[in-house]
């Protein structure tokens, strides 16, 4: 019987910081396996067994976090803050940040900027 693990490897909890480091570069997950002589679907699912996310949805949620930031605290037009956070593609940061918060960004920087005024 194998023993079960408690901690990631070394090399997985390298790429986990890595991905918190570099969230806002592109980051290849394939790239990530290999390096690690993984497959992506091995590399995906013991990334998921540790940290209870995929390496994908764990970029998004940094990148959306660091939006939500900077929509927050800055006056930054709305296109250079996703850009800045990793999107090349404006439309698809809209899409993600809709569909995770349930307002676009700009609708989320109105709300916030209401809550701060009151």
């Amino acid at each position: 019987m194998r023993k079960k693990r408690l901690f990631p490897p070394l090399r997985l909890a390298a790429q986990y910081v890595y991905i918190r480091r570099y969230f806002c570069e592109p980051i290849s997950i394939l790239a990530m396996a290999e390096s690690m002589g993984w497959t992506a679907a091995h590399f995906i699912g013991e990334f998921r067994r540790f940290y209870g996310t995929t390496p994908k949805d764990y970029v998004t949620a940094l990148r959306l976090g660091r939006a939500q930031k900077l929509l927050r605290e800055s006056e930054l037009p709305v296109h250079l803050i996703a850009t800045m956070c990793g999107y090349e593609d404006q439309f698809y940061f809209y899409k993600l940040f809709r569909r995770r918060f349930g307002l676009t960004p700009t609708a989320y920087r109105e709300r916030m900027r209401g809550k701060r005024d009151v």
